[in-house]
């Protein structure tokens, strides 16, 4: 019994830690999918870097970086893309080894 409970303790916040990391990353995605489909109507950088931000809420705002390319004004047929990072700390390693991982999500849509 003494060799079983650590084991289970151990197996039980692996799954918990991989939980949370699909939890980020689909919350990642789904700011992703939302901030390109505003941007294909025309929305500036910074309309959709606060989309990204809002639809993330949960995620450190600070620590979510939004890539929009091309920057600036874009025409119609062009291509738009947007990718969003963020550093994940599990929860365990980082505390002692600063381990990290960088999850990230990219879309590309043509400009309406």
């Amino acid at each position: 019994m003494a060799i079983v409970a650590p084991i289970l303790v151990l197996l039980l916040i692996g799954i918990v830690e991989v939980a949370r990391i699909a939890t980020t990353q689909f919350i990642i995605e789904h700011a992703v999918q939302e901030t390109v489909r505003l941007g294909i109507t025309g929305a500036t950088d910074s309309q959709l870097v606060s989309r990204a931000q809002g639809v993330a809420s949960t995620l450190d705002p600070a620590s979510l970086t939004v890539t929009i390319t091309p920057s600036g004004s874009r025409t119609s047929g062009q291509d738009l893309t947007v990718k969003i990072s963020y550093p994940y700390h599990v929860m365990l390693l980082s505390r002692y080894l600063g381990t990290q991982l960088q999850l990230s999500a990219q879309l590309t849509a043509r400009v309406e």
